[in-house]
This record gives C-alpha cells, sequence and structure tokens, in this order.
C-alpha cells in the first residue's frame, strides 16, 4: 500500500479519534461522585443506661465473630455512631463496661 503524507497523518487522526469498546473500569467514563466499595455504612445506637451501667464513663468494644475488633473506645454524649462494615457481616458482638467494679460488663450481639 503506497501512502502519501496526507493520507497517513487522515489515518492517524481517524484512528486516534475512533471509540473504543472495552469492559475495564478504568477505559470507562467517570463520574467525580461515583464511588466503589465492598462495605456499608452502618448505624449502631447503644445506651449505657438500657443495660444498668450509671456511670459516667462507660466503654464500648465491637468486634465480628471471629475476633476482629472493629471499635474500642469511651461512649461519648453521642451514642449513635456509624461504622463502616464489610458487606458480608450480618451481625456484630459488642462489649460494654465501666472502670466502676459495682457494674458488671455486658456482651450482646446486633444483627445488621
Amino acid at each position: 500500500m503506497n501512502l502519501n503524507i496526507w493520507q497517513l497523518i487522515c489515518l492517524i487522526i481517524f484512528l486516534g479519534c475512533s471509540a473504543v469498546n472495552t469492559s475495564k473500569i478504568d477505559n470507562s467514563n467517570k463520574h467525580s461522585n461515583v464511588q466503589f466499595s465492598r462495605d456499608i455504612s452502618t448505624y449502631i445506637s447503644i445506651l449505657p443506661e438500657d443495660y444498668g451501667f450509671s456511670s459516667s464513663e462507660v466503654y464500648l468494644k465491637i468486634y465480628t465473630s471471629d475476633k476482629r475488633v472493629l471499635f474500642v473506645g469511651k461512649l461519648a454524649k453521642m451514642k449513635a455512631f456509624s461504622l463502616e462494615l464489610p458487606q458480608v457481616i450480618d451481625k456484630v458482638y459488642f462489649e460494654l463496661f465501666s472502670e466502676n467494679p459495682a457494674e458488671k460488663q455486658f456482651k450482646g450481639e446486633i444483627r445488621l
């Protein structure tokens, strides 16, 4: 095939502007508000008073059935919070405890 320089330039421009069909995520059009995630945001509300705690400093531990700890901390005035959990988890376990020896530790589970 014998092409002159102008035909070659037109061919390069045409090939460069043609649409490419692909199934790769990297090659698709992306929007700035699209997110891909294997996790879901889960809201959990725990009131220490419901479990017999009267102490102002109550601590919470949340973990999975395989003992993977998701949260450990002191419950503040805000008793509801959000956790990012893998979609495959259908329940978590929790422990409530305080430094007051008169208050017993409480263990429970939350079905999601």
